[in-house]
C-alpha cells in the first residue's frame, strides 16, 4: 500500500483498514453537502477514490475485523460517485441558463451514476438520477430501463411504502 494511502489512515479519527477510513472520509463530506460546501465536499470524495485506487493492490486492508457491519469498499465508493453525481446536477442547476456548462455538468453527472450503478447494482438512488437524465434526454426505452433496474434495487418495504 502506497504510502499516501497509509498517511491517510493514519489522519482518521479511527485508525485501523482503509474500509473504515474511506467510510470516515464519506461521512465528512455528507456533512460538507448538508453545510452546502459542495467545493470541499467534492475534494473529499474525489480523495475516497484516490484512496480506494491506490489500496486496491491491498484487498485484506479493506476490511475492519471488529467491524463487520461496514459496508464493503464497493458499496463505499458507489454512494460516493452517487454523490458525485448529485453535487454534478447541482452544477446543472447553477448552470440552467448557460448551455455549454450545463452540458458539461449534465454529462458527468451521468458518468458518475453510471459508475455508481456499475460498482453497485442496489443502488438504487443512482438508478433513479440516472433514469431521470435519461428521461430528460428523450431516451424513454432506457429510462424504462433504469427504472426498472431501481425498482429492482430498492428494498421491499420502500418500493411498498
Amino acid at each position: 500500500m502506497g504510502s499516501k494511502v497509509v498517511r491517510v489512515v493514519k489522519k482518521r479519527k479511527r485508525r485501523c483498514c482503509v474500509n473504515t477510513a474511506l467510510l470516515d472520509i464519506f461521512y465528512d463530506a455528507q456533512d460538507l453537502l448538508q453545510e452546502g460546501n459542495a467545493a470541499k465536499a467534492l475534494k473529499l470524495l474525489r480523495r475516497c477514490v484516490k484512496v480506494a485506487a491506490a489500496a486496491a493492490e491491498k484487498p485484506a486492508m479493506f476490511r475492519d475485523p471488529r467491524n463487520p457491519e461496514e459496508p464493503p469498499v464497493h458499496v463505499i465508493l458507489s454512494g460516493v460517485h452517487n454523490a458525485m453525481g448529485e453535487v454534478a446536477l447541482d452544477g446543472v442547476l447553477e448552470a440552467s441558463g448557460q448551455r455549454k456548462m450545463a452540458g458539461e455538468s449534465l454529462a458527468t453527472a451521468e458518468a458518475c451514476f453510471t459508475k455508481a450503478v456499475a460498482l453497485n447494482e442496489a443502488n438504487a438512488a443512482a438508478w433513479l438520477s440516472l433514469a431521470g437524465i435519461r428521461r430528460d434526454a428523450h431516451d424513454l426505452e432506457a429510462a424504462a430501463a433504469c427504472y426498472s433496474s431501481a425498482a429492482k434495487a430498492a428494498p421491499q418495504e420502500q418500493v411498498d411504502a
